[in-house]
């Protein structure tokens, strides 16, 4: 029956008669649940799900669909988030499943969590032949792992599940709450020194700020935080809300709130908060327990690893919620397969390798990855010393420099994490699964001009504020990744920007081998690009737009567009390109007001489409180009030329006119008394 649901759930493409079978689900499972068989079973199959277990399980869900959120979340400790996650195990009997709930699912939320329900509580005959039933917390969407240089691969939790609120403390209080030092107190636990240097998770309550705050000092059981501007961290606490410094002071809205949801995070450290050699548990299941270190609920959100012992499962957990000392995870599996004892492990601190995560996320989870040196030495994917490679949808892996989310801002000033690749072949560092919402942020990635060496791939992957370097199978490939500020230089054999996903406010620079390749480019750079087949940009694409590009130096042609369907060039520069500065064939090729200076051919001959506003400056329009400096002078014959000589200029409709520049910087204005000027920044961050 299970395996009938789940081929139901995952039909592609969502057809209209696949949408009929989906709404029928609830009639074949009252059928099941009336007469206790699946249809199109054998016996054997009916006799692997046909319990006592599992029968009430589908009635509930037949008869009170509408109900089954609350039978999931307490019953099973599954919710919704957790549903549009993978749900996913493997169970070492005569069954092995795996199944992926994506977000593309349709149908009314009572089915689909009841269907979850139904999966999760999959029954398995054991290894005495007995029936039973497999209990599975999975991972929640929501869960944030954490990677440092000094992390624990083997030890550490490495990771903190804020979603986990329901199992938090609740009491929470602060004097000085609104100012950059609020101390911090609850009735239900002592801070300790220990606690020095983790961070303080505030889940919700009123007047505080849900957010993190890191423990500067603890004195009589209170604990200080660090509330500065930019020193805490905070998130709206929706799955996909991005996690950036604070834009403001305290830690709350008034200066002696209560009632806070908080816990400890202790995954952003070094090391494990935690040690165990004790673990123990009753039975099979998802609890555990420790003699010499009781857990409690300032635990809840944190992640213990598990090494070894009686019965325990190797793997990692998140803690959900704490009972009488007594831990419910969810994880990937039980944590028990029956009395667990002499369990050993580490509950906090972080990992070491950004590739181990991609093994143990689920679906929106985000990898924060702090600045430092990483080597990637080998091309298997998700372990120790491996490349990322996840394969569950709109995971997000992230570098910053001391607090989470400081270098997403264009004017961010500090040091990106470095990954390294040393003695392999064929590989991608960094590929984090696919959907809409899959991002690498903030990474220099180094390929060491290895042999078939990849920097970022993925379907739908946004990449931002990431440098690529000396890669022989491009920086970043592949038919939809979408890049951001990004740059790749040192690159050889495949052009560095060979994706087609497009590319906006991005830099090839000094490779010997083309810069863009395919899609669409808005403010991009090409310049240095050397050999006599590199181009700056080229694209072959059935439609390709490049709009307020430049190529500078390269080697052969500046920009080459040939199109079978319409394609633009636009309020773009060529500039000391060996051949063609614009080198576009075909007829369906737009030429909308570009420039060029000092190349070999200016433009090709033959037919162009709309040849519009064609600008050849007798001396260079740049202010600086051998230093990278490509905003435009105001050199009569040079960058006066093409300052407001942008396309479109006058608007087709109304009176609107724009003065906008060709090129990727718009000059800026005199200071004015009212108004004023806006001026496009490439920089920053560290693009290059």
């Amino acid at each position: 029956m299970e395996r009938f649901v789940l081929s139901v759930i995952l039909m592609r493409p969502v057809t209209p008669a696949r949408r009929l079978l989906w709404r029928a689900l609830p009639m074949i499972m009252r059928a099941y649940a009336l007469f206790g068989v699946a249809p199109h079973t054998s016996d054997a199959d009916r006799d692997q799900v046909g319990n006592p277990y599992i029968l009430p399980l589908v009635a509930a869900i037949a008869r009170t669909p509408c109900n089954m959120w609350k039978v999931c979340q307490r019953g099973f400790g599954v919710t919704w988030g957790l549903a549009r996650g993978a749900i996913a195990d493997a169970v070492a009997g005569p069954v092995r499943w795996g199944a992926t709930l994506a977000a593309w699912v349709r149908g009314p939320w009572g089915q689909r969590i009841a269907i979850a329900g139904l999966l999760v509580c999959l029954s398995v005959r054991g290894a005495t032949g007995a029936h039973g039933v497999l209990v599975v917390g999975l991972l929640s969407s929501t869960t944030l792992w954490e990677v440092e240089a000094t992390g624990d691969d083997t030890n550490n939790g490495g990771a903190f599940d804020p979603g986990q609120t329901a199992g938090m403390f609740t009491d929470g209080a602060a004097t000085s709450a609104n100012t950059a030092s609020p101390v911090f107190t609850s009735a239900s636990y002592n801070f300790v020194a220990g606690d020095v240097g983790a961070w303080l998770f505030i889940g919700a309550g009123t007047n505080w700020t849900k957010g993190w705050y890191k423990i500067a000092s603890v004195a009589s059981n209170a604990a200080t935080l660090s509330a500065a501007i930019g020193a805490a961290v905070q998130s709206s606490g929706a799955t996909t809300s991005p996690i950036v410094p604070s834009t403001v002071i305290g830690c709350a809205t008034t200066a002696s709130p209560t009632g806070a949801t908080w816990s400890i995070d202790y995954s952003q450290q070094a090391s494990a908060r935690f040690t165990y050699t004790d673990l123990a548990s009753a039975g099979a299941g998802l609890t555990v327990s420790s003699a010499a270190k009781p857990f409690a609920k300032q635990h809840v959100g944190n992640s213990i690893v598990i090494t070894g012992g009686t019965n325990f499962t190797a793997g990692r957990y998140v803690i959900a919620s704490v009972a009488a000392t007594v831990a419910t995870v969810v994880g990937p599996g039980n944590i028990t397969t029956g009395a667990g004892a002499s369990g050993t492990g580490g509950l906090g601190g972080a990992l070491a390798s950004p590739g181990l995560p991609g093994g143990i996320t689920v679906s929106h989870n985000q990898v924060f990855v702090k600045t430092g040196s990483y080597t990637v030495a080998s091309a298997s994917t998700n372990i120790a010393t491996g490349c990322f490679a996840p394969t569950g949808f709109t995971i997000t892996i992230e570098g910053y420099d001391t607090v989470r989310g400081d270098l997403l801002p264009i004017a961010a000033s500090g040091t990106r994490p470095t990954l390294t690749a040393s003695g392999i072949s064929t590989f991608t560092l960094l590929a984090p699964g696919g959907g809409i919402g899959s991002a690498v942020r903030n990474f220099i990635l180094d390929g060491a001009t290895l042999t078939s060496s990849r920097g970022v791939t993925g379907n739908g992957v946004t990449a931002y504020n990431v440098l690529g370097k000396n890669f022989t199978n491009s920086s970043f490939s592949t038919s939809s990744i979408m890049t951001y500020r990004s740059a790749a230089t040192g690159c050889s054999t495949q052009p560095a920007f060979a994706n087609s996903g497009g590319n906006i406010y991005s830099v090839a620079y000094s490779n010997t081998i083309t810069g863009f390749s395919t899609g669409f480019f808005i403010r991009c750079l090409a310049y240095s690009n050397s050999g006599a087949s590199s181009d700056g940009f080229s694209s072959n694409s059935t439609s390709s737009h490049f709009t307020h590009c430049i190529a500078y130096g390269n080697g052969r042609d500046g920009f080459v567009a040939s199109a079978s369907s319409t394609s633009s060039v636009q309020n773009c520069i060529a500039e000391g390109n060996g051949q063609f500065g614009f080198n576009v064939t075909g007829i369906n090729v737009l030429l909308l007001a570009n420039a060029t200076f000092n190349n070999t051919t200016s433009v090709t001959s033959g037919e162009h489409l709309i040849p519009f506003g064609f600008i050849t400056c007798s001396v260079s329009p740049f202010t600086n180009a051998a230093a990278g400096d490509f905003s435009l002078n105001n050199t009569a014959g040079g960058g006066a030329l093409l300052r407001a000589a942008g396309f479109p200029g006058l608007f087709p409709v109304g009176l609107t006119t724009g003065y906008v520049d060709i090129g990727v910087a718009q000059h800026a204005d005199p200071a004015a008394t009212s108004g004023g000027a806006y001026q496009l920044q490439i920089g920053g961050g560290g693009v290059s």
